[in-house]
């Protein structure tokens, strides 16, 4: 997937898969009906923009280690919002797949940033 028009080609790519991921959502809960829009909608929206921030914050900290472990929680959670809105029925299952699949990326970059981490802290 390519990086969409306004980001950054510099950009480091979990920060770009995560934007992605995010923009996609909220196409995802505009469909959502009434009843889950403002609350189970708005929350997956808000843990995505959250872990966004917290993706840039990690990019320019000086000790990165506390902020990607938060980062690695952050995609758990939202891991079981998808989750939650697909058995509720509200999200389909080949969208809560297409979600799972950027969340395992997005977690794997994660993890790989928290080991290069711990390589330098060394």
């Amino acid at each position: 997937m390519t990086a969409p028009a306004g980001t950054a080609s510099g950009e480091l790519p979990v920060i770009t898969k995560t934007y992605d991921l995010l923009q996609w959502t909220i196409g995802r809960v505009e469909k959502f009906p009434r009843s889950h829009r403002f609350t189970l909608g708005t929350r997956l929206q808000s843990q995505l923009h959250d872990l966004l921030d917290l993706l840039i914050e990690s990019r320019f900290a000086q000790d990165k280690a506390h902020l990607l472990q938060r980062c690695s929680v952050s995609v758990e959670q939202i891991r079981m919002s998808f989750r939650l809105a697909c058995e509720l029925r509200v999200l389909a299952v080949n969208s809560h797949e297409y979600a799972c699949r950027h969340l395992l990326e997005i977690g794997r970059q994660i993890g790989g940033w928290r080991r290069q981490q711990e390589q330098i802290s060394r």
